[in-house]
């Protein structure tokens, strides 16, 4: 199934000059005939990316033409497709009519609809995960494994896995449920759909690199990534760092391997990946060879791998073992992980108003969720600024192109 990746010839296309840029943060407002002048407080593309801290006009109006153009294409490719705009009216308004119409089905609507949601959450949180726009926002460790865990530790402690996982009821024991064996395959099965579905949102979140390296191709524009790739290989290898030695790997594999390469790179945590999508993109690899390779590599393998691993490091055995361990060497250690571990167990179970950590423990969490905090806001200001810069360097290939075919004219 495996074949090698073949570039087709594209052919080429030259976009149309835009109008004026703003002339805030140092930009100036150019003609179509002129190229545009980088700005001077916005590096060009031969400098470097936007920065939000150095010129934060430049990368807000940047990022908001951004997302102009990418909407505005969209619409225009749905609306294009009256098939798709029928399936889609028609559709949303049977789901008001159902929903507004208040009878047996209801209560299975409502079901429904709370699990829809419940599991978009994680497909939105994959995405986030591993999108190629940014810097990426581990919700694997943020979300997910602390998800895993608290589904872990509350099967130990209610002796079953009846409990609710999501919901104001969520990790507290059902009275009377009965005791059943506690097994890594049984608390895998309560949590396999949530993390299938992280999975498939981290699969998704490697469309935009693809995309973008695609269209690049189809108008015959050269991607600098590929470019500094091709001048790695030519030159003398033994000069390179390991990570760029890693880098040819991976592009040489993939040219070799193509649909099992892709697979094999997905089924691995692998902060290289975007390479493949890049590397699929210009060589115009077929898209559904592409995402069901990346589907199965990180939905169905690298997701599970990495859900049975937290269900393991936070099974009942394993944590007996670990403060075994930590007694042998230091008892006092060994009673206060105890201590950490039972009072995580409680908070699981439900605290009360009166329950609820104080001192220390307060702050602990006051502390996590700043971190929290802090990595959604550095996300947000990553995908702005690369978003700003992708933005910068069309709007200036643009204004080349245009320079140059009125200097031919």
């Amino acid at each position: 199934m495996a074949r090698a990746i073949k570039r087709r010839k594209a052919p080429r296309h030259v976009q149309s000059p835009v109008k004026k840029i703003l002339a805030a943060d140092g930009v100036q407002p150019t003609t179509a005939s002129a190229p545009v002048p980088a700005p001077a407080s916005a590096p060009a593309e031969s400098q470097g990316d936007l920065s939000f801290y150095q010129c934060p006009l430049t990368v807000i109006y940047y990022f908001g033409r951004f997302v102009q153009t990418r909407t505005l294409a969209g619409l225009r490719a749905f609306l294009a497709r009256r098939d798709w705009v029928g399936a889609t009216l028609g559709f949303a308004v049977f789901l008001g009519l159902i929903h507004a119409w208040r009878g047996p089905h209801s209560a299975t609507l409502t079901y429904l609809d709370g699990v829809f949601v419940w599991y978009t959450y994680w497909v939105l949180l994959g995405v986030a995960s591993s999108i190629g726009l940014g810097a990426g926002l581990h919700t694997f460790v943020l979300f997910l494994g602390p998800h895993i865990v608290e589904v872990t530790l509350t099967a130990y402690r209610c002796g079953h896995l009846e409990f609710a996982d999501r919901g104001p009821t969520a990790f507290v024991c059902v009275p009377g449920a009965p005791a059943v064996p506690v097994t890594a395959w049984r608390i895998l099965h309560k949590v396999v759909w949530a993390s299938l579905c992280w999975g498939a949102g981290t699969a998704i979140g490697e469309l935009p690199p693809y995309f973008m390296a695609r269209a690049a191709a189809l108008s015959g524009r050269n991607n600098p990534e590929l470019e500094a790739l091709n001048a790695l290989k030519s030159g003398p290898q033994q000069a390179l760092t390991l990570k760029m030695q890693g880098l040819v790997l991976v592009y040489n594999l993939l040219q070799r391997l193509g649909f099992i390469g892709i697979f094999l790179f997905a089924s691995i945590p692998n902060p290289l990946f975007d390479l493949a999508g890049i590397t699929c993109g210009h060589f115009l690899v077929p898209f559904h060879t592409f995402f069901t390779a990346t589907f199965l590599g990180k939905s169905v393998v690298k997701s599970t791998i990495q859900t049975v691993t937290v269900i393991f490091l936070f099974s009942q055995g394993t944590l007996d073992g670990f403060l075994r361990l930590a007694e042998r060497y230091s008892p006092a250690l060994r009673d206060k992980l105890a201590a950490a571990i039972r009072r995580q167990m409680d908070t699981l179970q439900g605290a009360t108003p009166a329950d609820k950590p104080t001192g220390a423990g307060r702050w602990a969490g006051t502390a996590w969720n700043g971190v929290i905090v802090l990595m959604l806001l550095y996300f947000v200001v990553s995908i702005m600024e690369s978003c700003a810069t992708t933005a910068l360097e069309e709007e200036l290939a643009q204004n080349r192109a245009a320079s140059a075919k009125a200097v031919a004219e």
